[in-house]
């Protein structure tokens, strides 16, 4: 894990909002779609019987890259993002660990994520093999309005 990359659980409000801002840039969100999520999360709570667990990185202090780990059907699921001008860096491999230990330590064996393929070589060195290909298809700007309608 890089150095200069520091790992944090997100437990209270405060630690969300600075989660929000990487979540929602390196997943090209819309203002009003991140307040939407930042609500419905707030609203899950921060406690171990939380759905989601969710850790924040930071590069020397800044917030910069996100994991959220879901319990479900035995499977532990991770899904992290950093921000474009952070990529390839090593923070996504320690935004990875994070959640791979903690679902270790709950009990579970088997984690699911969902990687592009030109970073399977890290996730392979950790277990993970790939078994589908996803593709997401999201609607941009349907109304014509601007990115933040």
């Amino acid at each position: 894990m890089p150095r200069e990359l520091s790992i944090e659980p997100v437990r209270d409000v405060a630690t969300l909002e600075a989660w929000m801002e990487p979540f929602a840039s390196g997943y090209e969100m819309s203002a009003v779609a991140a307040s939407g999520l930042f609500n419905f999360l707030r609203g899950l709570g921060f406690g171990p019987d939380a759905p989601f667990r969710h850790f924040l990185g930071r590069w020397k202090g800044e917030p910069v890259a996100t994991t959220s780990l879901f319990f479900g059907a035995g499977v532990a699921g991770i899904y992290i993002t950093v921000k474009p001008e952070f990529r390839g860096l090593g923070i996504g491999a320690g935004m990875t660990l994070v959640p791979v230990r903690t679902a270790r330590a709950a009990g579970y064996r088997v984690a699911i994520t969902h990687v592009p393929e030109y970073r399977y070589g890290f996730h392979r060195k950790l277990g993970f093999k790939p078994y589908c290909k996803l593709s997401t298809y999201v609607m941009r700007d349907p109304a014509g309005k601007g990115k933040d309608s």
